[in-house]
């Protein structure tokens, strides 16, 4: 592992004072003179031997900046409350290259729930970087957050290091327990998958928030944020200022609500920027969906996909002062195949005119009624 010699100085001149306040310097553990709660050999190893040593009151754990990534191969595991910091996304950069990257493996897991005794219980002010390779080139997951109460502040999972390309298979995911968590003011980008929700979690879901934050240039464009992959879990999801940028947003089976943010891609897309899927209904309409709010979408080179949002089966859809240009193909397309329900389409307020044509289409020998509502739509000739 490569350990910058300006860290070790500034990590074993800090250490011996950093425990007395609860916050430790894992690369101190690469010091001549090392803490004794060190163990391992590597920057992940350090990182859980200072877990271990402050459970279950947790710890603040700072990683200092330098000129490069410091490299590890030792899954981290965090539990009981406990931070890293780094210096910032460009100053402090942690690299996660294991011995098989093809084996599915996971660089960071926050497991066990925030600590009201440490303050901004999380991970922040650091690039999370993966092994260098072009897209599909590991089965590894960068973040995986099992926790409730987790907040990410100021962290880019993926990107790049030295110009190559430095991403995940998945970015960032949950497991069981994570709830009310919050990713802010963050950059979670080429990976093969950004962003993925599984369906079959235990208690999760509840009121999790993506806020000013960049989910783009995913190494597939179809399925870059995923939340859900069925067996309706009604889970509550939040994207407010956030850019899908080359990203698209899948719903299956929860309720998103986007606020305040931005869709574009400077290419030709062959799929919609959004699909909202449902496969649940309580005997007229569906029970998940999506709420697009104030916000814009910006094409490239044009759009090839049946409308730039797609609702398929028996999902709802409120789009409220959304700009976007009118083009020949539809605003929302409806698949809504299926034995009874109803999807729910409510359009209020769109910035420029659109014909009732521009508006939406429906998928043609669907065997069930929509109900469309266009509030305050300027209809153009």
């Amino acid at each position: 592992m490569k350990i910058p010699a300006i860290v070790l100085l500034f990590a074993a001149a800090s250490s011996c004072v950093a425990q007395t306040d609860n916050v430790l310097y894992p690369l101190a553990c690469g010091a001549p003179s090392p803490p004794s709660w060190c163990s391992g050999s590597d920057l992940g190893a350090w990182i859980n031997a200072a877990v271990s040593s402050k459970a279950p009151a947790g710890a603040k754990l700072i990683i200092p900046g330098s000129a490069s990534c410091v490299t590890f191969t030792t899954p981290i595991v965090i539990s009981a409350g406990t931070s890293i910091w780094g210096d910032s996304k460009s100053g402090t950069c942690i690299q996660y290259t294991p011995k098989s990257p093809l084996t599915p493996s996971t660089a960071i897991t926050y497991s066990g729930g925030g600590s009201a005794s440490v303050a901004g219980y999380g991970l922040r002010d650091l690039h999370l970087a993966g092994p260098n390779g072009e897209y599909n080139s590991n089965e590894l997951t960068g973040l995986l957050v099992s926790s409730y109460g987790f907040n990410m502040v100021n962290v880019e999972i993926g990107g790049f290091v030295n110009n190559g390309l430095a991403g995940f298979h998945i970015g960032q995911t949950f497991g069981d327990g994570s709830y009310l968590d919050k990713f802010i003011t963050s950059q979670i980008w080429e990976n093969d998958q950004n962003v993925l929700y599984p369906s079959g979690l235990i208690n999760s879901g509840e009121n999790i928030s993506y806020i000013q934050t960049a989910l783009a240039n995913g190494g597939n464009f179809t399925k870059c944020v995923e939340i859900g992959t069925g067996s309706m879990q009604n889970q509550t999801f939040t994207f407010d200022g956030v850019s899908f940028d080359h990203c698209q947003l899948v719903n299956n089976d929860n309720v998103v609500r986007v606020t305040n943010s931005h869709f574009e891609d400077d290419g030709a897309i062959t799929a919609p920027f959004a699909v909202t899927w449902s496969d649940q209904y309580d005997g007229k309409y569906g029970l998940a969906g999506t709420t697009i709010t104030g916000s814009d979408v910006w094409l490239g080179t044009g759009i090839t996909a049946n409308g730039f949002f797609e609702v398929d089966r028996f999902g709802f859809l409120v789009i409220r002062d959304l700009f976007v240009d009118a083009t020949s193909t539809p605003l929302v397309y409806l698949s809504n195949q299926g034995i009874g329900g109803t999807a729910l389409l409510k359009i209020d307020s769109l910035d420029l005119p659109h014909t009732v044509a521009q508006l939406y289409s429906i998928a043609s020998g669907t065997s069930v009624t929509l109900n469309i509502k266009t509030l305050y739509v300027t209809v153009g000739p």
